[in-house]
C-alpha cells in the first residue's frame, strides 16, 4: 500500500486563504475577521475528507534572517508589507496552529521551501510518496515520480497534481533544470536579479541546447542572439548569485520519520471544535464531525512514533498529551473513543430540571455534565448562571443534523432555559 505524506507550505496557504476572501472577508458577530483561519482549517479538513490524507506535516518560515538574506541583503526587499487586515488575524492563526496539534517544522537560517525539500527527500528515501500543497515554482525543482505539487480544486476547477511531465509542459524543461532556468530568468517577487532580456522560453531553449547552466556558460560565446550573449557576459556574477538564491538547500538533515506525522494521533478535534464555536466557523465544525465519524468507522489502529520522535535538527511544534492519558493503547489520547451517545432531541428532554446531559456529539460545545431544561424544539437560549443579568447566548439548531451553531462562547456554568416566545 502506498504511504503518502501531505506537506503544507504554511505561509503560502495562509496568504492564499486570506486573499481568497479579500473582496468579501468573513466576519463573525463580534466583528472579527476570520477569512484566514477559515480557509486554512477548511483546507486541512478537505485534505482528510477529499484526499484521504493520513499523515500531514506543516513547514513554516521563522522570523529570523536566512542564509539568503546574508548572501544578498536585497533578497525579497521589494516585497510590500503584510496587509493590516491579515496582520490582525495572525495571532488567531498562531492560536489555530497551536490548538490543531499538527506538527509544524522549521529550521533556523532556512526557509520553509528548504525544509520541505529535505523532508520530501528523506520521506522518499523511506519509500513514501509526497504531495506538497503549494503553487510555488521554486518547489518545481524537487518534483520527482514520488514527489508532487498539488492544489485542491474549487467549484468547477478540479484538483491539480504536478509531476515531472507537468513541469516540462509548463516551463519547457524538467525539474532537474528548474533551478538553472530560474537563475537565468530571475524573480521580481523575490528580487532575484537573473539576466535581463532572458525570459522562460529563451532560458528553456538555451538549457535544452547546452544541457545545463554550466554547459551554457561554458559556451557563452555561441549562445543565442548577440544581445543574449552580451547580457549573459555582462551578468555572469548575477547568474551565479541567482543560482545560489533559487537553489533549495538539501545539505542538512531533519531526521524525522514520516510516521511521526500521523494525523489521527495529532489532530485535536475537540480543541478545534471549541475553536470553531468560539469564532463561529460552523461549516468547518460540521466537517470536523465528519472526520471523527470517518475515523471512528475505521476503528482503532496502532499509532506510530510521535512528532519529532527521532528528530534533533528541526524545530517541531506539537502539544503534549494531558496528564494521565498517555497510556491509551488502542487510540491516541486526543481522539480517544468516547462512549456512544444516546440519541437525544429537544423534544425528548423532560420539562423539569434533570441531571441528564446532552450527548457531546449532538452538542459538542457543552461541558461533559450539563444540567438542562426543556426548550422549544430547534431554538435554545442559554443563560449564564454567574449572577450577571441578561447573560444570554443564542444557539440555533441546524435542521439538517444534530448539531448546533453557537453565537458566543459558552461558560461552564450555563444552563438551557426555555424561551418565552
Amino acid at each position: 500500500m502506498e504511504r503518502r505524506l501531505h506537506i503544507i507550505d504554511s505561509y503560502a496557504l495562509a496568504f492564499r486563504s486570506f486573499y481568497a476572501f479579500a473582496n468579501s472577508p468573513l466576519v463573525n458577530s463580534r466583528g472579527e475577521q476570520t477569512s484566514l483561519v477559515y480557509g486554512y482549517l477548511n483546507t486541512l479538513v478537505r485534505l482528510v475528507l477529499e484526499e484521504h490524507a493520513t499523515h500531514v506535516a506543516i513547514a513554516t518560515d521563522l522570523p529570523a534572517p536566512t542564509f539568503r538574506t546574508a548572501l544578498y541583503p536585497l533578497y525579497k526587499a521589494n516585497r510590500g508589507e503584510m496587509p493590516d487586515e491579515m496582520k490582525a488575524q495572525m495571532p488567531l492563526f498562531s492560536e489555530l496552529l497551536e490548538r490543531s496539534g499538527v506538527p509544524v517544522l522549521s529550521r533556523e537560517g532556512m526557509e520553509a521551501d528548504d525544509v520541505i525539500a529535505v523532508l520530501a527527500k528523506e520521506s522518499e528515501e523511506r519509500g513514501w510518496t509526497n504531495f506538497i500543497l503549494s503553487k510555488d515554482k521554486d518547489l518545481a525543482q524537487i518534483v520527482t515520480e514520488r514527489t508532487f505539487l498539488f492544489q485542491l480544486g474549487s467549484g468547477k476547477v478540479p484538483t491539480t497534481v504536478v509531476g515531472p511531465e507537468e513541469v516540462r509542459a509548463k516551463w519547457g524543461v524538467g525539474p532537474e533544470l528548474m533551478r538553472d532556468l530560474q537563475a537565468l530568468v530571475g524573480d521580481s517577487v523575490d528580487n532575484v536579479p537573473g539576466v535581463p532580456g532572458v525570459g522562460p522560453k529563451t532560458a528553456a531553449s538555451l538549457l535544452l541546447k547546452w544541457g545545463s547552466l554550466d554547459g551554457l556558460l561554458a559556451h557563452v560565446d555561441e549562445a543565442g542572439t548577440p544581445k543574449v550573449r552580451q547580457n549573459l557576459k555582462e551578468n555572469l556574477a548575477n547568474v551565479e548569485l541567482s543560482k545560489s538564491l533559487v537553489a533549495l538547500r538539501r545539505d542538512f538533515s531533519l531526521g524525522v520519520d514520516p510516521e511521526a506525522f500521523d494525523l489521527r494521533r495529532d489532530l485535536k478535534i475537540d480543541a478545534l471544535l471549541e475553536f470553531c464555536a468560539e469564532h463561529e466557523l460552523a461549516s468547518v465544525a460540521r466537517n470536523l464531525g465528519k472526520i471523527r465519524k470517518l475515523w471512528d468507522s475505521e476503528g482503532p489502529r496502532d499509532a506510530g512514533p510521535g512528532p519529532g520522535a527521532d528528530a534533533e535538527g528541526p524545530r517541531v511544534s506539537a502539544s503534549p498529551a494531558p496528564p494521565g492519558r498517555k497510556g491509551t493503547a488502542s487510540r491516541p489520547w486526543s481522539l480517544a473513543r468516547q462512549p456512544k451517545a444516546q440519541k437525544t432531541s429537544s423534544r425528548s428532554v423532560r420539562a423539569a430540571h434533570t441531571s441528564e446531559t446532552l450527548p457531546s456529539r449532538v452538542f459538542p460545545t457543552l461541558p461533559a455534565s450539563f444540567p438542562t431544561y426543556s426548550a422549544k424544539p430547534g431554538l435554545w437560549i442559554l443563560m449564564a448562571l454567574s449572577g450577571r443579568k441578561e447573560g444570554q447566548t443564542r444557539v440555533s439548531r441546524l435542521p439538517s443534523s444534530r448539531s448546533f451553531r453557537c453565537h458566543s462562547r459558552l461558560s461552564a456554568g450555563s444552563s438551557v432555559v426555555p424561551m418565552n416566545s
